[in-house]
């Protein structure tokens, strides 16, 4: 299963849910320029990693 994201506004939280696999290479790199546009934004972020089902260990960095 490939990774699904899902954002979610919180108040001034944005709740990422992660659905599926983050492993090095698109995954990946979905999941960061999604949280690199909230962090610029200046909200605050969390990530439910729950769905996950793996996650390497390159990604964990």
């Amino acid at each position: 299963m490939k990774l699904s994201l899902e954002t979610r506004n919180r108040g001034d939280v944005i709740v990422v849910h992660c659905q599926g696999r983050i492993v090095y290479r698109d995954e990946a790199a979905a999941l960061s320029r999604v949280v690199d546009e909230i962090l610029k934004s200046g909200s605050k972020l969390v990530l439910d990693l729950s769905c996950v089902t793996a996650m390497d260990s390159a990604d964990i960095g």
